[in-house]
């Protein structure tokens, strides 16, 4: 069926506007038709000007003038706003910018713009469908998807005992359905309420269908296929976030620094259970894959009340560079972990601090010394920790230790090492001591001269050592 148009003409000019546009469609087309001698145009453009008087828009396009006649000029307006619309139509002139100079044709019109025809035209096996309503956002704090269906028998024609609603979730799988019994007469609702919290657009399937008197399902009688989406509630203020949920326990946060100067690296997770059944006994494992590839973890276990929880574990991390950390939550069913999230994929950088400086003598530091109080395996180990600050500082270097034993007898033993490095190095010493006893150990650290002779650099006070021998082994 033609939608009515009117059509104005005059010797000049025909403008085609329809009565009717409807609402579905959207779009109203105008047409103009100039007929007139294109000599009598003294400008090189023509428009068409479209004023909706209604809603106060206004549409223009323009056209240059062929050289040749007749021509036509259109325009398709958007025209979606349902009721009675006054229009202003022009046909103008305009410069070769497109300037408006001159009207040439003005016109006033009434178009309607009609709603789509109400449901209720869909019939089935003695049924109409008067209505569905399906909404197209449900919140996840209310959680619950409602559908509701309008029908009404068709005549007196003999139906079904009953109708079914059903809706299928083609996204997630699930499926839920109610019955109905059929009145009598007239119209009747059908509604479900469908659980609905999983955020993201879902794709549904609704359909009307008749049922036998114990509830089995017959035949589809109207179906429609909606997208509804579920739309995430906002966390408010002061709450955690859900970085991920599973077995009713939500992980809510994951922290990992970047980060690692003071050598331990403290990982912590934050944890909630939502629900009685979520797990109580958890394992928190961080797993670390070193600058040169070594793989090692650490984890720890903990008991989980019913607020939300922070488990954290302290990681040496002694390795400069940069590490791969992962991090996993599981949790424990009879000593067995099963894992419930996984996080990867963060970087640590690590930064080995410099090592403090004890002393310094003609270019060369005195990091660190290692001397035990106590022995009792009859092996000294003296070590001290140096470093070269130039190029130029001595690179012959040699550690001596003194011993005074507890008879006051006394002895000395040195190593030397050639350290050519700018870098951390150490000296160390072992030293034979069998004599029980508290023996007073003195250490030096000397360079060695262009002439050959030792000169001392660094002179460690006295420090007391007890020996004690292990006992004779039993032959019998």
């Amino acid at each position: 069926e033609e939608t009515p148009r009117m059509t104005i003409t005059s010797s000049s000019y025909t403008i085609d506007v329809p009565e009717v546009v409807e609402e579905s469609e959207g779009v109203l087309r105008v047409i103009a038709a100039v007929l007139r001698d294109l000599e009598e145009f003294a400008l090189p453009k023509v428009a068409l000007v479209i004023r909706d008087l209604t809603n106060g828009r206004c549409a223009t396009v323009l056209k240059d003038v062929p050289l040749d006649s007749p021509f036509t000029i259109g325009i398709e307006v958007p025209f979606k706003e349902a009721g009675q619309h006054e229009l202003e139509v022009s046909i103008c002139s305009a410069d070769a910018q497109g300037n408006i100079c001159e009207t040439l044709l003005h016109i006033e019109r009434s178009v309607t713009c009609s709603p789509p025809a109400a449901a209720g035209t869909m019939v089935h096996g003695g049924f109409n469908l008067i209505g569905l309503d399906v909404p197209e956002v449900v919140e996840e704090g209310e959680g619950i998807l409602r559908v509701i269906a309008a029908v009404e028998r068709d005549g007196e024609e003999c139906g079904p005992p009953k109708v079914a609603l059903i809706v299928r979730d083609l996204t997630s799988g699930r499926c839920a359905t109610v019955l109905k019994d059929v009145p009598l007469d007239g119209s009747f609702t059908i509604g479900i309420a469908v659980p609905f919290s999983e955020a993201g657009e879902h794709s549904l399937e609704v359909s009307i269908c008749s049922a036998d008197a114990q509830g089995d399902i017959c035949e589809a009688l109207f179906q429609a296929e909606k997208s509804v989406t579920c739309r995430p509630r906002a966390a408010p203020a002061g709450t955690l976030p859900r970085l991920a949920q599973k077995n009713s326990l939500v992980l809510c946060g994951v922290d990992v620094p970047g980060t690692v100067e003071d050598g331990v690296m403290h990982v912590f997770v934050a944890l909630k259970r939502v629900w009685h059944d979520a797990p109580r006994e958890v394992a928190l494992v961080v797993r670390d894959i070193c600058p040169d590839g070594r793989q090692r973890a650490a984890r720890v276990f903990r008991t989980l009340g019913s607020d939300a929880e922070a488990v954290g574990v302290e990681v040496p991390m002694r390795d400069a560079g940069v590490h791969e950390i992962s991090v996993q939550v599981c949790k424990v069913v009879d000593g067995e972990m099963e894992e419930l999230f996984h996080v990867e994929g963060r970087q640590v950088r690590v930064i080995t601090p410099p090592a403090p400086i004890l002393a310094e003598s003609r270019g060369v530091q005195l990091c660190g010394i290692d001397l035990p109080s106590q022995i009792d395996d009859c092996l000294l180990r003296a070590i001290v920790s140096i470093r070269r600050v130039s190029p130029s500082s001595p690179s012959a270097l040699r550690l001596l230790v003194r011993d005074v034993l507890p008879n006051g007898t006394r002895r000395c033993a040195a190593v030397g090492k050639a350290v050519l490095h700018l870098e951390e190095d150490t000296l160390a010493l072992e030293v034979p001591m069998g004599e029980a006893g508290d023996h007073t150990v003195e250490m030096e650290v000397e360079e060695q001269g262009p002439d050959g002779r030792w000169h001392t650099l660094f002179s460690i006070a006295p420090r007391s050592v007890g020996v004690t021998n292990p006992p004779m082994p039993r032959i019998a």
